[in-house]
């Protein structure tokens, strides 16, 4: 056997897929493929005799390789990592180098994620990437060399470093033979580039390190043995330490710590947020999917962790989620247990790291040309007619409802062109509801508006009671008032009503807690009260004013006479009403009125029954 291929792989069965299909046609005697399947949620399955698959329990990316290794029968050894691809002529380009001790290949990115590359031109090259991935050993040169089964990440770093440091014949591919898929999500390299991997990199910095520094190579080795180690200097006089780690002048560098003297350049890796749920939808507007989002963070906050990953969302839609869920625009890492993508056609996050992925399907299948995507773990319809359409499996969970905070509706019916009118403290007010976090719409009728930006000033109408019944409180803010009319009304169409103490509220008949709440002239008092509603009854006693006015004025020296319902015969300008009136249309008007406009020949008397 010529060359042995090795694939450690753990769940990327599409891209996997795609590699074997691109090395078949370049399959010849002497070559064989050993793909080792590190304990996938799915084992791997592949038609091609040519590929040994080889299944073991997860122990992680660098037991992978070793079991391929051990079971490598050819006098060279590559590696390809499943989830990337390889030239078309990848072994051939190997191949046709040999002998060497191990070789270097050209490599770069796939378009799709972040694009890097290393293009060797000269025999004299050299990759300085650590990666097993772009080199090919001879097996005589690894020996008994294995990977780190200790790290999590930067295994192969070490690995080079321990295998080619006796290397003689070193051998260059100038060709582009290795290519990267920087975009797959969930990746072994993202979560160690994230922190999310117990391996870390560990950054130590000295201008000058000295020979009797002894006890540094011992921790160094010490932290070798499971971390990433970076060293940063201008001088080493301890050559050893390039066995160990990555010993470079100092440079701009990315780390979980840093030891030695400071240095400007190095920049923390901060921990990568953790939640029991990413919610992840590419739409930004208000919609079904949005409802549900919504209406399932709502419910299910109290029980977990959730974030919602968006693409742009507009901003009202993040204010009513932010009460419930940690909301941010896709970009930053962030991992969680189980991720629930909205939209079949969006693709998994490379940002978001998960153990389980969730596809809901929200809508039933109209249309053969709609697919179901392939990389998700569980597929969950929203009823039995969607599970029916698409002829899933899983049992439908339907869709939640959620009211949310209740956001109240609050109006005011007075003229703020006088300081004793309250203007300042509806300001307060307003600021006071929104540090408790209690949402509402404010509708001022007034003829004079106001520079408070979140109250909605509009004319005043004859006829505020319809308006103040929908509502729930009637705000007067006032120094004070000699009767206060809109308080009187809101109490008798039941809306509760929050208002300075003003010295009338008791000869009106209002009761604090049970028709509403004050709040001292400087606004102090419970905003939190505001949150419950009071509900109640109020009829305002009219008996003993009409008994007072009747003693004023004496009897009546004319016969009271009920409205009189027209309807127009012929148009007409009513002077009165500043209108026309049309024909056919009907007006309920006092009765010298009616009279007057029936002798006109204008209209005539509806005698209902």
């Amino acid at each position: 056997m010529i060359l042995s291929i090795i694939i450690p792989y753990y769940n990327v069965a599409p891209y996997t897929d795609e590699l074997l299909k691109c090395l078949a046609p370049q399959i010849r005697e002497g070559v064989e493929v050993i793909l080792v399947d590190d304990g996938s949620l799915v084992p791997y399955k592949t038609d091609y005799k040519w590929c040994k698959v080889v299944r073991q329990e997860n122990k992680g990316v660098s037991a992978a390789r070793n079991k391929g290794l051990e079971l490598a029968q050819g006098e060279y050894i590559c590696f390809i990592d499943s989830d990337d691809i390889v030239s078309d002529k990848y072994i051939h380009n190997i191949l046709s180098k040999i002998p060497f001790d191990y070789l270097d290949m050209s490599w770069k990115s796939l378009p799709g994620g972040q694009q890097f590359e290393k293009k060797l031109n000269y025999d004299t090259d050299r990759l300085n990437n650590p990666s097993v991935v772009t080199r090919a050993f001879s097996r005589e040169l690894i020996g008994n060399i294995r990977f780190n089964e200790q790290k999590q990440a930067a295994e192969d770093a070490e690995f080079v470093r321990d295998v080619c440091k006796n290397a003689k014949k070193i051998a260059v591919i100038t060709d582009y033979n290795y290519f990267y898929r920087t975009y797959t999500p969930n990746s072994l390299t993202k979560r160690y580039l994230t922190g999310d991997t117990d391996t870390k990199r560990i950054v130590y910095h000295y201008t000058h390190i000295t020979a009797d520094m002894t006890d540094l190579l011992e921790e160094i080795k010490r932290e070798d043995k499971r971390n990433e180690v970076y060293v940063l200097t201008e001088q080493n006089d301890i050559p050893e330490l390039e066995q160990y780690a990555r010993v470079s002048k100092p440079c701009k560098v990315r780390g979980m710590e840093l030891r030695g003297e400071p240095w400007p350049s190095f920049t923390k890796i901060l921990p990568t947020p953790d939640f029991d749920i990413v919610i992840y939808t590419s739409h930004n507007h208000i919609n079904g999917i949005f409802t549900w989002i919504y209406s399932f963070c709502g419910q299910m906050s109290f029980r977990y962790s959730i974030a919602v990953i968006h693409e742009g969302m507009e901003p009202s839609m993040i204010e009513r989620l932010t009460k419930y869920a940690y909301v941010k625009q896709n970009g930053d890492p962030i991992k969680c247990n189980t991720l629930l993508m909205m939209r079949l056609t969006d693709k998994i996050p490379v940002s978001v790291r998960y153990k389980k992925s969730i596809q809901i399907v929200h809508a039933p299948n109209l249309t053969e040309q709609r697919e179901l995507p392939l990389d998700r773990d569980e597929i969950i319809p929203v009823s039995k007619t969607v599970q029916k359409s698409w002829n899933l499996t899983h049992e439908p969970i339907l869709n939640m409802t959620f009211n949310g905070e209740t956001v109240l509706h609050l109006i005011s019916a007075t003229r703020l062109n006088t300081r004793e009118k309250g203007e300042e403290r509806m300001k307060q007010l307003c600021y006071m509801l929104r540090q408790a976090n209690i949402p509402f719409i404010w509708e001022c009728y007034t003829s004079t508006k106001a520079d408070v930006k979140d109250i909605t000033f509009k004319n005043m109408v004859p006829d505020i009671r319809q308006r103040i019944r929908n509502a729930d409180y009637l705000i007067q803010l006032s120094d004070d008032e000699g009767f206060c009319y809109s308080i009187v009304e809101a109490l008798e169409e039941g809306t509760a009503v929050i208002t300075t103490p003003l010295s009338v509220l008791t000869e009106v008949g209002f009761k604090e807690n049970i028709h509403g709440y004050t709040f001292g002239f400087n606004m102090e008092g419970d905003i939190e009260r505001l949150r419950s509603i009071p509900k109640f009854k109020y009829s305002f006693d009219n008996s003993t004013s009409i008994k007072q006015w009747c003693s004023t004025f004496g009897d009546s020296e004319h016969e009271f006479l009920k409205p009189i319902t027209i309807q127009c015969t012929k148009r007409y300008r009513d002077m009165q009403l500043d209108r026309y009136i049309e024909e056919g249309e009907f007006l309920t008007l006092n009765s010298r009125r009616a009279n007057e406009v029936i002798e006109s020949g204008y209209a005539k008397e509806v005698i209902y029954g």
